[in-house]
């Protein structure tokens, strides 16, 4: 700050360093603003944890808080059945299991409607994750998703909630106007059944993809509430390897842009810039159908659990530019 003297005695501050002080006091609050938002959009997350390391963490409870939607992914060369012990422990501890249930993988109607009804029977399984699988091997009846939804067996299996897939990013297998027929007819799908439905995207680093999707979404008249998927805190290395299997395009130039990250493949990433952008988003259009976000496990459950735990609480400081943040 600048004071100047003058002849009086008396003393003015300096304008420019006025304009400094104003400059610094919106910079505050901006980023006071933006922490507040990223607290409101966390509000309501979810995890997705492999069965594995559900079963090897010890006290969940204390990571996440009872309620918390946690998705059990079906790895290859698992079965949906696998799930059930996973299913089983989360619900002991408050939690609420989403199975994923990757149709092309089943190898009989019977199959699944037998492991749906465990479910329900020893963990109240009413959520589910309904996606064609990793694979073009059909197994049994299923060819794709929509097979399953149209054969309403989930709903009579005691299914109230039902996500299906969205893609903000290019598919790489996929042709766009493949997808969107599709999702018009799964919301058809959804507009007359009893279960509530909700599109869960693709994962993805970059906000701006989502926003410009969402908008698509809009236009298109697809209202349903969209949980975005995200990666939890990991080594770069592993974002990569996970970004190129799923062919996202968007989110792969945007871990790549920064070379000197990209020599340091061992260093760990945060989603903090993804996280802004769509906490941004939600705060300036509390329209939105963004609805939550989905962290995807890849570097520890315990690291992502204390991640989301001190995004939630304000524990960060804002970069200088407001576009993401660090831990405190």
């Amino acid at each position: 700050m600048t004071l100047k003297t003058h002849g009086s005695g008396r003393r003015t501050m300096d304008m420019g360093s006025t304009r400094n002080l104003d400059a610094s006091a919106h910079h505050a609050e901006s980023t006071s603003g933006t922490a507040n938002e990223i607290s409101t959009l966390l509000q309501d997350f979810a995890v997705e944890v492999t069965a594995d390391e559900v079963l090897a963490t010890e006290h969940i409870s204390a990571l996440i808080p009872p309620g918390t939607q946690v998705y059990l992914p079906l790895l290859p060369n698992r079965t949906l059945a696998e799930s059930v012990p996973a299913a089983e422990r989360l619900a002991r501890e408050g939690m609420i299991p989403v199975p994923h249930i990757a149709v092309r993988k089943l190898a009989s109607e019977s199959e699944l409607s037998e492991t749906l009804e465990r479910m329900r029977e020893m963990a109240g399984v009413t959520s589910a994750l309904v996606i064609a699988g990793d694979t073009n091997d059909v197994t049994g009846p299923y060819a794709g998703s929509l097979d399953l939804l149209e054969s309403g067996l989930l709903e009579r299996a005691g299914i109230t909630n039902i996500g299906i897939a969205g893609y903000p990013e290019p598919h790489p297998l996929i042709a766009p106007p493949v997808i969107w027929e599709t999702l018009r007819r799964k919301c058809s799908i959804a507009a007359s059944s009893p279960a509530e439905f909700r599109i869960v995207s693709q994962f993805t680093f970059s906000s701006q993809s989502v926003i410009d999707w969402v908008d698509e979404l809009r236009q298109n008249d697809v209202t349903l509430p969209v949980t975005v998927s995200v990666p939890g805190p990991a080594k770069l290395r592993t974002l990569l390897a996970y970004a190129r299997r799923c062919g996202v395009s968007t989110s792969l130039r945007q871990l790549t842009r920064n070379r000197k990250a990209i020599l340091g493949l061992a260093t760990v990433s945060a989603p903090d810039q993804v996280v802004t952008g769509l906490a941004r988003h939600k705060g300036s259009s509390p329209d939105s159908t963004v609805a939550g976000v989905l962290f995807n496990v890849f570097g520890g459950f315990e690291e992502t659990a204390g991640w989301i735990r001190a995004a939630q609480n304000g524990w960060i400081a804002m970069n200088r530019a407001g576009t993401g943040f660090t831990i405190e």
